[in-house]
């Protein structure tokens, strides 16, 4: 003799996924930006029912992550169960800056002297993420230093990554010197003649650089 009854079985999933993540070292691209999806951060994560979604807590990245930040990569199932892992992501900007030079044409003062600076010789220099400094091998000149002169521009990014580049400054003297002349009487000798010097005519002229000659339009 035999009787049957129904029942209902109710069939739960409690069981966490299994959460693996993988620390992950991430390079920016030349204009400065990076991203990661779950491939790249996920460890072999598994669940015995299977995932229904992965999500981590930040994919897009800039100059303005570098270096080691914490992250969070979340698991969950197809029955709602929720597990996460931390992972440490490390940022680098590895791309050399740009140093852009370019020849310039520098005039000394009236002191004889003229400066330059890294942003005359180097402005257009540049880089994926920001420039720390732009630093000029010279940039102070003389009246000894007129013409072509080779300087370099060394640039550092904010990640120490450096590049040079080299440029010409020429340095010229376009000031007039400043002619100073004395009034005088000459008096003939017995011969009827005298020599006027540039010595007797000079009343203290001068020049930023130097007077090289003094002439006289006429000397006798």
């Amino acid at each position: 003799n035999t009787s049957t009854c129904n029942s209902n079985v109710v069939v739960e999933d409690n069981i966490v996924p299994t959460a693996l993540c993988n620390n992950l070292t991430l390079y920016l691209n030349g204009a400065g930006a990076a991203s990661i999806t779950v491939s790249d951060v996920d460890n072999g994560s598994s669940d015995a029912c299977g995932l229904a979604s992965q999500t981590l807590t930040q994919t897009n990245f800039t100059c303005s992550d570098l270096g080691t930040t914490a992250q969070v990569y979340t698991f969950v199932d197809v029955t709602g169960n929720s597990n996460t892992c931390n992972f440490l992501l490390q940022t680098i900007d590895s791309i050399n800056p740009t140093a852009a030079c370019q020849n310039i044409t520098a005039y000394l003062g009236g002191s004889g002297n003229v400066t330059v600076t890294a942003s005359d010789v180097g402005g257009n220099s540049s880089d994926n993420c920001s420039l720390a400094s732009n630093v000029l091998s010279n940039g102070s000149f003389t009246c000894q230093d007129v013409g072509p002169n080779t300087v370099t521009i060394t640039v550092t990014d904010q990640s120490s990554n450096t590049s040079s580049c080299t440029s010409t400054v020429t340095v010229e003297d376009s000031t007039s010197p400043n002619m100073i002349c004395n009034n005088i009487t000459l008096q003939l000798n017995a011969s009827g003649t005298a020599l006027l010097t540039t010595a007797a005519i000079d009343g203290g002229s001068s020049d930023n650089c130097g007077i090289s000659s003094l002439q006289l339009s006429q000397a006798n």
